[in-house]
């Protein structure tokens, strides 16, 4: 999996590319640590595979972000990766956005 991380409007924007499962779990875990500086997008829009393991750390990306009463939101996610967040609920907990330039405007707004 790559992650490219991006900023604009104040908000970080990651983009996840590949497959978020238990190989590539750790890098995620270990990038995480930088993103708390603000509102984060997760673009998902890339993201081909998501395991049991790649939620998990979602959840505890959100803990972290509530923690810092910072937001965070999904954007782009498509094919079988909407399908697991839709069917585990992860819905109810994740704000989404069809696409990054609509969750940036709606998070960049929310934060002014």
């Amino acid at each position: 999996m790559e992650i490219h991380q991006s900023t604009s409007q104040g908000v970080t924007i990651i983009t996840l590319i590949g497959r978020l499962d238990t190989n590539s779990t750790s890098a995620f875990e270990e990038d995480r640590r930088t993103w708390m500086a603000g509102p984060i997008i997760l673009d998902l829009s890339s993201l081909d595979y998501i395991s049991s393991s790649g939620l998990r750390v979602f959840l505890q990306l959100k803990r972290d972000c509530a923690k810092k009463n910072t937001s965070i939101v999904f954007a782009g996610s498509r094919g079988s990766v909407d399908k697991v967040i839709r069917v585990s609920g992860f819905e109810n907990i994740f704000p989404r956005y069809p696409s990054v330039e609509d969750a940036l405007q709606a998070v960049a707004a929310a934060s002014a």
